[in-house]
């Protein structure tokens, strides 16, 4: 044991000289050829030096700020290529790749052009009134158009990562899937009978429960705003307790007046499978001496397709410990080349998908009056596709009509994918002291659901790859359900095929929002809404008649098929009536806010689920054929809420400021 330590020490000590040796000639080699860089910071427009500005070697901590003259010197910078930047506040961030030679000064000169700096942003969720951000006694982060340059699928996903403290899931990749959010703060391990999602405010439509985000398009929103924590309950009561979060869409007040907008985007994308699953590639079975041959049960030569099949013995698994006695799962192990050609499976099984978004809005503004109105039409096919079944299945009809027979129309092993058309509407007018808002939406959306509720994804990894899974029966036009009959799992493409199940969903959202402040009383606003969400859903499940099962030595008994629905309807009607009133003391030096609302919430949800066994006919999928057991489900459930909510704010010079509810 001394000598193996000693020997473990030697080896130790040989890997740190040979590690400080590399790092002496290869790391440390820049150290010794070091050269300067100097140059000269100015204002692009008035040409005047520009002192104080930041100017670094990026990927180092090599930098100084510019000189009263806008000069600067960088010593130390190693030999080679090297990128300059300088940046300073009200400036656009420049940079320059220079080269620096060992013992040499490298000039870099910058004409730096002013930016305009972002103003103050103006928050109105959880307050009295607009108020600046920098005079908030909470914390309420404030997203713009700015913020969101890039447009995702849905207003969901486009919240992610954007804002400190929010969380946004997505349970699965599947297309049209809805993110989860979640506000730092209200989360808890134990959270069983109550949500704890922040309240969603779109327009001033408080969204119900089971709303989802993912029909709202991104290309709409003009802003976001999120209330962390319970700060937003002054406004939305016990609801908002999880937080809000208020997006506001695109509207004309801020065109210029008497001007007309049209606006067309177009985009397309590829969506494809990152990474891969190490699927197994080796097995741990008995084999002839050649190697090209399984020995099943029985004492036979055969493929291994064949084991486990009807006339055919099981596998039996190969002892490697001690080669003379029977295998066990202890003794028998998955190192064993397959004799035959293998099949990548996810390759077979993802295919990359097309998505389309094509929005197109008109926004006007004439006079007092304004509107915008939008549409989009958004597509996103997914990846899940077996391009090879398909021209299998292409090549066996080819036969059959050759031969006289009629082709097979049966499903196909595709998924596709999520489809979503949307319009909405935005009104603002004025009329004296009364200001109205108006917003209309409408939304249609219909998801595939089947590569989600078969399972497929986790039955392909029960696959052998020496199994081809795209072979169709000719039988029945399907991928071959017992392709691999050592599995313990059907053939996923089989599953693909034979389902039709989907996600069908409709939105309609509508909302009003006065606002009065009468001449000679600046300081008295009222406010009312009145605002309206309804979901109409439909989820469905379609098996054949001909659907089989998986059946010991390759053969399976049809099931009859099954069909079932599930359907629910939910309903928000919401109101409200602020008063609000403010008054400026002390010559300006004090300020004091209060507002005072009442709102009234009213939800409706129904629920029915049905569920039937084994269809009379073929291809006729509705109740009516079904001749097995029949069972279903109801739900009803109203939530109506009153609330009167006070809000006070003072504000003595912009230093002291005080919030209470």
């Amino acid at each position: 044991m001394l000598f193996d330590l000693s020997g473990r020490r030697k080896r130790a000590g040989a890997l740190a000289a040979t590690a400080v040796s590399a790092w002496l000639f290869i790391g440390a080699a820049p150290l010794l050829a070091q050269g300067a860089v100097s140059g000269t910071v100015t204002d692009a427009e008035s040409m005047a030096p520009v002192a104080g500005a930041q100017v670094f070697v990026a990927g180092t901590v090599i930098g100084t700020l510019s000189g009263p003259e806008g000069t600067y010197r960088l010593e130390g910078v190693p030999a080679g290529e090297q990128t300059v930047s300088v940046r300073l506040i009200g400036y656009r961030e420049l940079s320059q790749t220079v080269t620096v030679q060992s013992g040499q000064v490298a000039t870099a000169d910058f004409a730096v052009e002013q930016t305009a700096l972002r103003i103050q942003d103006i928050v109105v969720t959880g307050v009295v009134g607009e108020t600046p951000r920098v005079k908030l006694p909470f914390t309420v982060e404030r997203l713009s158009a700015e913020d969101l340059p890039v447009p995702s699928a849905d207003a969901s996903t486009l919240l992610a990562g954007k804002a400190a403290g929010m969380q946004v899931r997505t349970g699965s990749g599947q297309p049209g899937q809805a993110a989860d959010i979640l506000l730092r703060g209200p989360t808890s391990i134990n959270s069983s009978g109550r949500s704890q999602a922040p309240l969603i405010v779109i327009d001033g439509v408080i969204q119900s429960e089971g709303a989802s985000l993912s029909d709202v398009g991104a290309l709409d929103v003009d802003h976001v705003e999120i209330v962390k924590g319970a700060a937003a309950a002054s406004l939305y009561g016990s609801r908002a307790q999880n937080g809000v979060i208020q997006i506001t869409t695109k509207r004309g007040t801020s065109l210029q007046e008497n001007s007309l907008n049209i606006l067309a985007r177009g985009e397309y994308g590829l969506g494809q499978l990152v990474g891969d699953v190490g699927l197994v590639r080796s097995h741990p079975y008995t084999m002839n001496a050649s190697g090209s041959k399984f020995i099943d049960s029985e004492g036979n030569e055969i493929d291994f397709r064949d084991l486990n099949r009807q006339g055919f013995g099981s596998a039996v698994l190969y002892n490697q410990i001690n080669p003379g006695d029977p295998g066990t799962p202890t003794t028998a192990f998955a190192n064993q080349a397959f004799p035959n050609e293998l099949f990548d499976h996810m390759d077979t099984f993802f295919d990359p998908g097309e998505t389309f978004d094509l929005y197109g809005a008109v926004t006007g503004r004439f006079g007092e009056s304004s509107f915008r109105v939008s549409f989009d039409q958004f597509r996103e096919s997914g990846v899940v596709s077996c391009a090879v079944c398909i021209d299998n299945l292409g090549d066996l009809n080819a036969d059959r009509v050759a031969q006289g027979l009629s082709a097979f129309e049966v499903g196909l092993p595709h998924d596709e994918g999520y489809q979503r058309q949307n319009v909405r509407l935005n009104v603002d007018t004025r009329f004296g002291d009364l200001d109205i808002a108006a917003s209309g939406f409408y939304s249609r959306a219909d998801q595939d659901d089947k590569a989600v509720s078969t399972g497929a994804f986790s039955r392909l990894t029960f696959m052998s790859p020496a199994i081809d899974l795209t072979m169709i029966d000719p039988s029945d036009g399907y991928p071959d359900i017992n392709a691999d009959p050592q599995s313990i799992e059907e053939n996923p493409l089989y599953l693909l095929a034979t389902n039709d199940s989907r996600d069908k969903r409709t939105r309609t959202m509508g909302s009003i929002d006065l606002n009065y402040s009468p001449t000679g009383l600046d300081w008295l606003t009222l406010e009312a809404n009145a605002s309206f969400d309804r979901t109409d859903f439909r989820d469905y499940t379609i098996r054949p008649k001909n659907e089989r099962t998986a059946g010991g030595g390759g053969v399976g008994s049809f099931t009859g098929g099954s069909l079932r629905e599930w359907n629910f309807t939910e309903e928000a009607i919401n109101a409200s009536v602020t008063l609000g009133a403010s008054q400026i003391f002390m010559d300006g030096d004090l300020t004091v806010r209060g507002k005072a609302r009442y709102l009234i919430e009213d939800q409706d949800y129904g629920s029915n689920g049905v569920f039937g066994s084994q269809f009379s006919v073929q291809d006729v999928p509705n109740f009516g054929a079904i001749i097995g057991e029949t069972s279903g489900n109801n739900q009803v459930r109203q939530i109506k809420a009153e609330g009167l909510f006070g809000i006070a704010s003072v504000d003595y010079r912009g230093r002291y400021i005080l919030d209470g509810l």
